[in-house]
């Protein structure tokens, strides 16, 4: 600036000048208005905002503001001219106080020698694409200029772009040459379980299989109790959640489904949550969806997975080379967000499905590829009230079916909501292709132990998890639920039975192994000649079914059912009409009350009675229900003795077969059912025709006992005794 202005006395000058002329001084003559101007344009954007002149005195300090602050606002010594300029500059602080906070969060995720020089752009990724620019620049045959005169950037972007790649290329060196320690590897063993899965189904059951199975659920046991802590503490593994891992690692490595149903708060979320990390270290490219009962759930779940991987120190260390991460670079177009994530090692940046998916029942599932599927605990209390909420959890785990592939490991783990809950549906479906492998763990198992003494069950091994909930806790829940009148709660969600022992009528395992005949479809062939007789359960808005016996002297089979909804009048009239036709079927009986007295007394039921010859008998049902000998009870005998004869031969024939064991399994004995709004027409339909079989049964008695006595004693009646008496007078 001296050489400019000359000497520090034209400097003086040009000062003294500046107090009698305005910035820039354009209405002065003379030699000093030249200095004047140079001073101005060179210094003033260093010089302090307040200026000699008396005319730039209280002008706002917003730069691309130049209007003077109000008399009023200059009493209160403010800066700007207004609340926007005020507004405006502190918006300009604020962001510039975040860039700083950003810079020095990148600058922590660089090693401490490396630090400020990790910026990238164009320049870095000409030299990742050109190796041969970055031995010119190693060697220092070409000087940076030319390298900025060829991309038409500055110097310093050139600078900085090649300190990156340094750095970059730093990193890569530490990562191949690191290798995990010994220790590490045998926690994460990636060869045995890829062995594992290539033997697939078929190698199931092999001492090969079973070895690497048992090997594999020790190394991730050891990872969980190495790397993971629970509430401060190491967590507690149990045989059975050793039980539950292996089942789920096997499903991963046949692609199978398995369902483990425990009591609530026994580590089944715990524990895939784990096993999701597991499953990460060792293969960064696999896909996991977790679906929960609602999104709080999920996020949850999927929170826990990501703290995990984020803030685990001692599991980054162990797994990742020096200054690694799972988080990926911003660059990396690869963010985290409440419901998904993918990790910086994962290769397929291109694939829709994130590292880890966490989704509501709700959300969508389609358009998702996965290698896990998780599901936890679908189903509540409050969704499993209604039979419309129980449905629509069928169909949504119809849905959630449809991601699974081949390949593709589905885990279920829930506990017991309802009798007519999902896991009972899919218990169901044992013994047939879409079985799935099923653990089922109760809080107490049946001991010899009294079970009003407290002492002993923790110590004999019955109680599953003594440690977190003893069978003093258990016992105390159990009395809770009883005083509050719902003592079968206890046994569905801790003892996983959803009607309690004391309770059951229909003993559906016995009535599968004695009723069931495998052998036989629906319909009348292959049945000996008897009598036909039907119930019909009539319903002008809900649910109408019908149902068919054959009866004879030694069993009751069952010939058909029919179950439609808001069936009708037209309905009703075209299934006497239809079963007529088709088995000749003439005896009906149907419930007595005021809706179905109104439908049978209709002229037209009275005409197509009279035409087709048809019997319409009334039932009246009541108290009845309940009573042991005549009511819905009283067929359970016929059921556990195989009197009762199921078809159970085609596919047709099993599904309408299990609609009515599912109704039979929800009765009790006090005639309540467990559980709100259930279905029974067709179990009402097919105890309709019941009395009369009875009746039918005891004249078929009594004309055997007469067979047999005009056999044995010919000439006697049933008045006469065929000995002689020894009273007198008789």
């Amino acid at each position: 600036m001296l050489r400019v202005l000359g000497c520090r006395a034209t400097l003086l000058a040009v000062l003294r000048h500046l107090q009698r002329c305005d910035p820039p001084p354009s209405r002065c003559t003379g030699g000093g208005c030249f200095y004047a101007e140079v001073f101005w344009r060179r210094m003033l954007p260093f010089m302090p905002r307040r200026s000699l002149d008396e005319k730039t005195v209280g002008r706002c300090q917003n730069p691309d503001c130049k209007k003077k602050i109000p008399e009023i606002r200059l009493r209160h010594k403010a800066k700007y001219c207004c609340k926007q300029c005020a507004t405006r500059m502190a918006n300009r602080r604020h962001s510039r106080k975040n860039a700083e906070k950003e810079r020095a969060r990148e600058l922590a995720r660089i090693p401490e020698p490396d630090r400020g020089k990790t910026r990238k752009g164009f320049v870095f990724n000409e030299l990742e694409a050109k190796p041969q620019l970055v031995e010119m620049l190693d060697h220092g045959t070409v000087p940076h200029s030319y390298f900025a005169h060829l991309w038409g950037c500055s110097e310093a972007d050139v600078s900085r772009g090649y300190a990156a790649y340094l750095i970059h290329r730093e990193m890569l060196e530490r990562e191949s040459s690191w290798r995990p320690s010994w220790s590490v590897r045998a926690m994460l063993p990636v060869e045995k379980l890829l062995t594992l899965k290539a033997l697939g189904p078929e190698g199931e059951g092999t001492p090969e299989f079973e070895r690497l199975a048992d090997e594999l659920t020790r190394a991730y046991a050891v990872f969980s109790r190495f790397f993971f802590r629970l509430e401060g503490r190491r967590p507690l593994i149990k045989p059975f959640h050793l039980r539950w891992i292996r089942s789920i690692i096997v499903a991963y490595a046949i692609g199978g489904k398995q369902m483990i149903l425990s009591p609530p708060r026994h580590g089944k979320s715990e524990l895939l949550i784990r096993f999701s990390v597991w499953m990460i270290c060792m293969f960064p490219n696999i896909r996991i969806m977790w679906v929960a009962a609602n999104g709080d759930v999920s996020k949850l779940m999927l929170g826990a997975v990501k703290d995990h991987l984020e803030h685990n120190e001692e599991l980054k260390s162990a797994v990742l080379p020096p200054g690694g991460s799972f988080r990926p670079l911003r660059t990396d177009n690869k963010p985290w967000s409440s419901k998904e994530l993918k990790i910086r090692q994962q290769s397929h940046v291109g694939q829709k499905s994130s590292s880890m998916l966490s989704l509501g029942r709700t959300a969508k599932i389609l358009s998702r590829d996965v290698d896990l599927l998780f599901t936890d605990d679908l189903e509540d209390f409050d969704t499993t009230r209604d039979p419309s909420q129980r449905n629509y959890s069928r169909n949504k785990l119809a849905e959630i079916g449809t991601r699974k592939e081949e390949r593709t490991a589905w885990i279920y783990i829930a506990s017991r909501q309802h009798p007519d809950d999902i896991p009972q549906h899919i218990l169901r479906l044992e013994g047939t292709d879409q079985a799935w492998r099923v653990i089922v763990d109760s809080a107490h198992e049946d001991c010899q132990l009294d079970p009003d003494v407290i002492e002993g069950h923790d110590e004999n091994g019955c109680v599953l998890f003594p440690e977190v909930r003893s069978y003093r806790w258990l016992m105390e829940k159990k009395g809770e639920m009883e005083a509050l009148g719902i003592a079968g709660a206890y046994e569905m969600r801790y003892l996983n039975k959803p009607i309690p022992e004391s309770g059951i009528v229909f003993h559906i395992d016995v009535i599968r192994d004695k009723s069931l005949n495998r052998s036989r479809d629906l319909g009348t062939d292959g049945l000996p000649p008897g009598r036909l007789l039907a119930g019909i359960d009539p319903a002008a808005r809900g649910t109408q079914a019908a149902f068919l016996w054959h009866y004879t002297n030694e069993h009751l089979s069952m010939v058909n059912l029919e179950t439609q909804k808001a069936g009708g009048f037209a309905g009703a009239l075209k299934l006497l009409e239809d079963w007529n036709t088709e088995y000749g079927v003439t005896h009906w009986f149907y419930e007595d009350n005021a809706t179905q007295v109104e439908f049978f007394d209709d002229p037209r039921t009275k005409k197509l009675a009279l035409e087709l010859g048809l019997v319409l008998k009334p039932y009246h049902t009541q108290y009845n229900k309940t009573d042991p000998e005549i009511g819905i009870s009283s067929m359970a005998p016929w059921y556990h003795s195989g009197r009762i004869d199921l078809p159970y031969g085609t596919a047709d024939a099993r599904q309408k077969v299990n609609m009515l064991l599912r109704q039979l399994e929800l009765w009790t004995t006090d005639g309540v059912l467990r559980g709100r709004n259930r279905k029974t027409d067709i179990k009402m339909a097919s105890w309709f025709p019941f009395p009369t079989v009875i009746k039918w049964g005891k004249a078929d008695r009594q004309v055997r006992l007469q067979e047999e006595i005009e056999t044995g004693y010919p000439g006697l009646g049933f008045t006469q005794a065929p000995w002689e008496t020894t009273y007198p007078g008789v």
